[in-house]
């Protein structure tokens, strides 16, 4: 009778410590997963973004907005007529019909069918009452004013996750600021997969995304594109870029450029069109960059604008290298006034000479040219400056008159602002301001 009870005994304490195990096992070493499971039977964890900011020009109109739009989605679990489901919204949603039976063949509560789902389509949909079919509201990018500063704004497209992300110009330098912060909420559903209601992450608070104020003026923006689309097809032009800045702040007040693209079908466009040619095409500045040596020159009090030209009675001789006038036109003596006037390639050629090379080089640096002006846009490159010991004499004596020497449009847009600025020099900018914060800083006087 002992030996029965010991046994029975036994077994009783092996069965608790038996059953204490396994419940550590499911309620701790298997919780996380147990929980998923739990969730994935009875609700859908679902990812919804914050509002995105808008873009606004510097009046207040918005150039970038969003719309309101439907996400599409269906429960294939109570859909019993799937084949006929699929052909009707194939042809209302004029999408491929293999896409919408993958979707409504998963065993699953929930899946979505198509984003972007505008209210006319949305309302057919719901007149066809599809058992199983849903809707979710969500917003899509809109620009009212079309392609209006298309680069300047860049787009938003889809990442690797499917999420929406800002891409060039300003929708991609400006992505975290305009994109807010995403929350997650679980649907729950019955039995049947019908919604019940839904809980909210705590953890995560919803956070639109902030605003753009932007210091482009919306007419002078219209007058430039469209007076350049007029110049570039009279002349018969590939392509051409305009700037206006503020040369006191540094604001871009116009930025344009031809040919461009529509953001809302940017798929339809060639991808070398998104880049902004302002900030990432480099070119020989030519006669453009004569003014800025030119101040570099007077600046320094090498020459005075009244300086006599001894160089510019004929042709110059330079490593074997003839440096001609445009016209092959020659005026002796010339003042420097002159030599700016007439466009003078000899003219410059002394300025640069009577400068020096570590003089020049060190004006070059002071207005900018070969370094990134820092404007907030996605891509800007800096084409950079030989080294002091890679430059001869015929490449100072060309730079003079702008050639052998590369500047992006934005570069030497920015140089010349600090000619009309008192020889300050402003961090050129597009956004004026980021809810309530303002941009703006010099970059350093040209004297010291």
């Amino acid at each position: 009778m002992t030996q029965r009870l010991q046994i029975t005994f036994f077994l009783f304490v092996f069965s608790f410590f038996f059953i204490i195990v396994r419940l550590f096992y499911w309620q701790v070493v298997k919780a996380d997963e147990l929980s998923t499971l739990g969730k994935s039977q009875y609700g859908t964890v679902i990812t919804l973004s914050a509002k995105r900011g808008e873009i606004k020009t510097s009046d207040g109109f918005p150039i970038a907005t969003n719309k309101l739009s439907y996400l599409l989605y269906a429960n294939p679990k109570e859909i019993k007529e799937k084949e006929k489901t699929t052909l009707l919204l194939s042809d209302l949603l004029q999408q491929d019909r293999a896409s919408i039976s993958a979707q409504l063949e998963k065993d699953k509560f929930w899946v979505p069918i198509k984003r972007g789902v505008d209210e006319k389509v949305k309302e057919k949909i719901e007149q066809m009452h599809f058992p199983g079919v849903g809707f979710e509201e969500e917003s899509v990018r809109f620009y009212p004013e079309s392609s209006m500063a298309a680069q300047l704004l860049g787009f938003v497209g889809k990442d690797e996750l499917g999420e929406d992300k800002g891409y060039f110009g300003l929708e991609g330098y400006y992505d975290r600021q305009l994109k807010g912060r995403t929350i997650t909420t679980i649907q729950i559903r019955d039995a049947l997969g019908r919604p019940i209601v839904s809980r909210r992450n705590d953890n995560i608070r919803e956070k639109s995304g902030r605003s753009l104020v932007l210091s482009i003026d919306r007419a002078i923006q219209y007058t430039v594109e469209k007076k350049l689309e007029e110049g570039i097809i009279k002349y018969g032009a590939v392509g051409g870029m305009v700037g206006v800045i503020d040369p006191k702040s540094g604001n871009i007040l116009a930025l344009a450029n031809y040919p461009s693209f529509d953001q809302r079908n940017y798929q339809e466009y060639d991808g070398s069109l998104y880049k902004n040619p302002f900030i990432t095409n480099v070119y020989e500045p030519g006669s453009t960059f004569k003014a800025l040596v030119m101040a570099s020159g007077i600046d320094s009090k090498t020459v005075k604008p009244d300086t006599k030209c001894p160089i510019c009675a004929k042709p110059i001789e330079i490593g074997g290298y003839e440096i001609r006038t445009w016209n092959n036109k020659y005026r002796e003596n010339s003042s420097m006034i002159e030599v700016i006037q007439h466009s003078d390639n000899t003219g410059m050629v002394y300025v640069v000479k009577s400068m020096g090379l570590d003089k020049t080089l060190s004006y070059f640096h002071k207005f900018g040219i070969g370094d990134a002006t820092g404007i907030d846009l996605q891509g800007e490159i800096a084409p950079g400056l030989r080294q002091r010991d890679e430059w001869y004499p015929i490449d100072l004596a060309t730079a003079g008159f702008g050639q052998g020497i590369s500047v992006t449009p934005i570069g030497l847009l920015s140089g010349f602002s600090a000619i009309a600025n008192g020889g300050y020099r402003m961090e050129p900018h597009v956004v004026s301001k980021i809810e309530k914060y303002w941009i703006g800083q010099s970059l350093g006087p040209l004297r010291k």
